[in-house]
Order: structure tokens, then C-alpha cells, then sequence
């Protein structure tokens, strides 16, 4: 029986919990998409988990000092676990001691300072190789308001958006592997409950997670885009700077950085969509609007990548 083999194991009770929990998760997901909720039950995206991180912190704490105490032998035997023996080895070496790395939690995944978030993103933020950082995100927001976390596979929400993403940044000489990205806010939330100071709030306490990678990767250009573009500056501030492609100092807290908005993956292939839709109906005249139009702000994007790489602490 289930209930008989935990007993014997004697897991520590938040282990016991957590099994529980994870017991239940075949039934629950299928090819990595929920499975949703019958009438009357709170929908997945509504549950807080903010908790999970202490829990498991509890847990890793509870399990590691009960085996300390049991695995040592007491001085008249002469001898400890070799456990026991590289904890001291690191003492000696300076080192302090801690969970291994696999438990090391993410910064957004340990932030407390937004408490109505549904979760933190799994990979808000990627490393890069140049010190260039794409600022977007890619959660519930506007009438976008079911976006599912696909951060562990996708730079962004879609293949199709990073396809497009990459072929205009290897018009620049570079690959997506060059460039830093990172999620701002770095959490999910409720849109459709979400006013406008809601957003404000998030954004500024994200400033904190922003700051720190641009101290710590040493990051000189930041290119804003889609809504991280207008929960910083605005929309109608994101539409004027994108259209202009002027390279604009924004101040992050502590630091400032030269920051370029373009529009996002996701609006470019808005537009081919509109495109290829006036274009089936046989309307030339619509076609010939909406293909100008695609074609001027892809021009306006390059031109903007163009200046921005330009920079003399980039070259």
C-alpha cells in the first residue's frame, strides 16, 4: 500500500507532502498542458504557490540535520562520514555551507515582493555572451490573458517568434546565443484582474532583478520590447521610441544603461498575418496597405538594430 511505504521510509513531513503532491501530477497534466477544471474548482492559474520555495527549504533543512546527527559517530570511535568530512574540508577552505546547486533557487523563484503573482517564470532570465540584454515578457497581458510558460524551450512565446527574432538579429552579424534575455515582470499574474497600477507596482519591484543583471553581466545596451516596453515607458512612449529607433539613456534604479525599443516578435508576425489575410481576399488595394506597412516597420527595426550595435562601448 501507498500509505504503508511512506511509513516505513519515515519521510520528514514536508517530504511526505510533497509526494502526495506529486503523486497526483500524471493525473493533472498530459503533454505538458493542463487538464482544466471541472465547474465550481479554482482554475490552476489561481492557485498560489508561492510557498513551495520555504517548504522545500524546510524540508532540505529537517532531512539534512537529522542525517548529520545520525551519520556522525561519536570522537571515542575516531570517525565520521565522509558527508561529515568534506562539510569540514569546505570550513577549512573558507567555503560556507549550503544546498547543493540542483536546490539553488532562481532569483525571481525566491522574490517575495509581488504577493499576488501566479508564479515565477522557470527561465526568466538566459545568459548571453555580449553585453546586450533583451528586456520582454511573455505572460498574461492586455488581451493576451492565458499565456502558458514555455521559458525552459523558447526565448519567446512561440517558435515562430523566435525563428523571426533570430533571422533579424543574424542580419547584425550576431546569433541569439550572443544576447542576454530577460523577462520583466519576471512572473506571471491575473491580467483580466490587473488594473494599471497593478502593473506599475510589479514593474518597479522587477527593477530590482533588472539591475542586478546589468551590474552583473556587466550589460551596456538593453533592447526593450513588446509589453516590457510599455510597462516601462508607457504605450504611447514605447510606440513613439520604436518608431524613432533613438538610442534613449533609461535609468534602472542605481544604474543607467542605453536602451533601444523595438516592436516585438509577436506584432511582426501580426503583421505578415494581416498581410497574407489582404493578400487571399484579393483586395490589392487592402494588400498593398498592409504590405507597406509591414515592410516600413521591419526597416524601422533594422535601422534600429543597426544604430544600436553602433555603439562605441558595443564594438
Amino acid at each position: 500500500m501507498i500509505g504503508e511505504e511512506k511509513k516505513d521510509r519515515n519521510l520528514p513531513q514536508p517530504l511526505d507532502e510533497m509526494e502526495d503532491i506529486l503523486q497526483d501530477l500524471g493525473q493533472v497534466l498530459e503533454n505538458e498542458n493542463l487538464i482544466w477544471t471541472t465547474e465550481g474548482q479554482t482554475r490552476p492559474e489561481h492557485f498560489d504557490f508561492s510557498g513551495m520555495a520555504d517548504l522545500l527549504r524546510s524540508a532540505f533543512h529537517n532531512a539534512s540535520t537529522d542525517y548529520s546527527e545520525s551519520s556522525t559517530v561519536s570522537s571515542a570511535g575516531g570517525r565520521t562520514d565522509s558527508a561529515s568530512e568534506d562539510r569540514q574540508k569546505n570550513l577549512s577552505a573558507g567555503r560556507k555551507p549550503g544546498p547543493p546547486a540542483n536546490l539553488q533557487l532562481a532569483a525571481n523563484q525566491k522574490c517575495t515582493l509581488c504577493s499576488d503573482r501566479i508564479y515565477a517564470t522557470r527561465r526568466f532570465y538566459i545568459q548571453g555572451r555580449k553585453p546586450v540584454l533583451v528586456v520582454h515578457f511573455e505572460g498574461p497581458f492586455g488581451k493576451q490573458t492565458e499565456a502558458r510558460d514555455r521559458s525552459q524551450k523558447l526565448y519567446f512565446a512561440s517558435e515562430q517568434e523566435d525563428d523571426l527574432f533570430r533571422r533579424m538579429v543574424e542580419r547584425m552579424g550576431l546569433s541569439m546565443e550572443d544576447l542576454h534575455f530577460q523577462q520583466l515582470p519576471a512572473c506571471h499574474f491575473v491580467s483580466e484582474t490587473s488594473t494599471a497600477d497593478d502593473w506599475n507596482e510589479r514593474t518597479l519591484n522587477c527593477l530590482t532583478h533588472l539591475e542586478d543583471t546589468i551590474k552583473r553581466e556587466s550589460i551596456k545596451l538593453a533592447l526593450i520590447t513588446g509589453p516590457a516596453a510599455v510597462l516601462l515607458f508607457g504605450e504611447e512612449g514605447a510606440k513613439q521610441f520604436s518608431e524613432s529607433g533613438e538610442v534613449i539613456q533609461m535609468p534602472v534604479l542605481s544604474q543607467q544603461i542605453g536602451a533601444v525599443v523595438v516592436r516585438s516578435p509577436a506584432a511582426l508576425l501580426s503583421l505578415e498575418g494581416r498581410t497574407r489575410k489582404a493578400q487571399a481576399s484579393g483586395d490589392d488595394a487592402s494588400y498593398k496597405t498592409a504590405r507597406e506597412q509591414e515592410i516600413k516597420v521591419k526597416k524601422q527595426i533594422l535601422s534600429s538594430l543597426e544604430k544600436a550595435f553602433s555603439l562605441p562601448e558595443l564594438t
